[in-house]
């Protein structure tokens, strides 16, 4: 499972797994990483899309 941080004000936060030093990841680790990146470039492009949306609407101000 990827990392999660287990403070009181950041819960929903995932944090990738490290190669540890002179070691490799196993390929559930790399499988996981991949899957959690995937998922963060679909918010980023959301977001992106939701920052050119809002600066069309600024420009039209």
């Amino acid at each position: 499972m990827v990392s999660k941080v287990s403070t009181h004000q950041y819960e929903n936060i995932r944090i990738p797994h490290k190669k540890p030093k002179g070691g490799e990841l196993s390929e559930q680790q790399k499988l996981e990483n991949r899957k959690l990146s995937q998922s963060r470039v679909v918010c980023e492009n959301a977001y992106q899309g939701y920052e050119t949306l809002w600066s069309c609407q600024s420009d039209l101000s």
